[in-house]
């Protein structure tokens, strides 16, 4: 979805938003830093609404001990997962049927591809397979890679705690998104990646505990 919105349009959406929502939108300096957010979690809101069958003002959200969102309601904590990810004027939400699910979606700024990222970022495999690349195509190898490494962790839902060297993932931007060496410790799902189809400028993955039937993606339009 993209986070334009008009001052209407945000009035209406933040009479769905909870005080702590409304308080962490308070505290943003920047006034599209503010829109972002309210378009991003308002949304959220109310496609989980349609999902579950609630108005968009009652869902109530936890947070697991690394951070990833939850519905409290376990009713409906078991019947769908959810992961929200936004990168300057866009914004990506995943859906899925009771097991995990990951998304990343950024901007491909070439200048965070430098070396010393790639060395704190990507395990040994990963890094030999950028040294391939030159130029733009190195750019986009880099942001393949960075966005499958975050979608995964962010659907293992522990964050930066798992180290990012300890699993390996395909960059080649020509080939499918591929988890090639998952971490040790993710035995409980069978996890895949995605390539999604961004707008130019734009590079997202999504990850899933298993391989899905299908995937769906429609364009959010907040109305």
């Amino acid at each position: 979805m993209h986070l334009a919105a008009t001052e209407g349009q945000l009035a209406r959406l933040a009479r769905c938003l909870a005080p702590d929502e409304m308080a962490t939108v308070g505290r943003f300096k920047f006034e599209q830093h503010r829109r972002r957010f309210m378009m991003a979690r308002a949304s959220l809101r109310h496609i989980l609404a349609r999902y579950i069958g609630e108005f968009p003002d009652v869902l109530r959200f936890d947070f697991g001990p690394h951070g990833k969102p939850h519905l409290v309601n376990e009713r409906h904590a078991a019947k769908i997962s959810f992961n929200l990810s936004h990168s300057e004027e866009w914004a990506l939400i995943a859906v899925a049927p009771g097991f995990p699910v990951g998304i990343d979606i950024e901007h491909v700024r070439p200048a965070l591809a430098t070396d010393d990222t790639i060395r704190l970022v990507f395990s040994p495999k990963e890094q030999a397979a950028l040294a391939a690349f030159s130029g733009m195509r190195r750019v986009q190898a880099f942001f393949k890679g960075w966005t499958s490494k975050e979608a995964y962790i962010k659907g293992l839902g522990s964050g930066l705690l798992i180290p990012l060297q300890e699993f390996d993932v395909s960059v080649d931007p020509e080939k499918p998104a591929d988890l090639l060496r998952p971490y040790h410790a993710a035995k409980e799902w069978s996890w895949s990646l995605h390539d999604l189809i961004m707008p130019p400028g734009y590079m997202a993955t999504l990850a899933v505990a298993r391989r899905p039937m299908q995937i769906v993606t429609q364009i959010w339009a907040s109305g």
